[in-house]
């Protein structure tokens, strides 16, 4: 309620929960993590991997949203 009384939209409410998606599929990477080696440093190249990804998508979701809004 909080957000939408200083002028949020529900698409921007719904993409910073995207914020959290990390959080709760951490389980789901665990294994191929544990799996796929991605050179020495392993978990730190997935890490990067993982993250400018996830940085990817919700910079396509903003723009998606952005254009469709008007």
């Amino acid at each position: 309620m909080v957000m939408r009384e200083h002028g949020w939209t529900g698409s921007e409410i719904g993409l910073l929960q995207l914020a959290g998606l990390p959080a709760i599929l951490k389980f789901v990477m665990a294994t191929p993590i544990d799996r796929y080696k991605l050179g020495r440093a392993s978990y730190r190249n997935w890490a990067m991997m993982l993250g400018l990804f996830y940085a990817a998508a919700l910079l396509g979701f903003t723009v998606s949203v952005v254009a469709s809004c008007c």
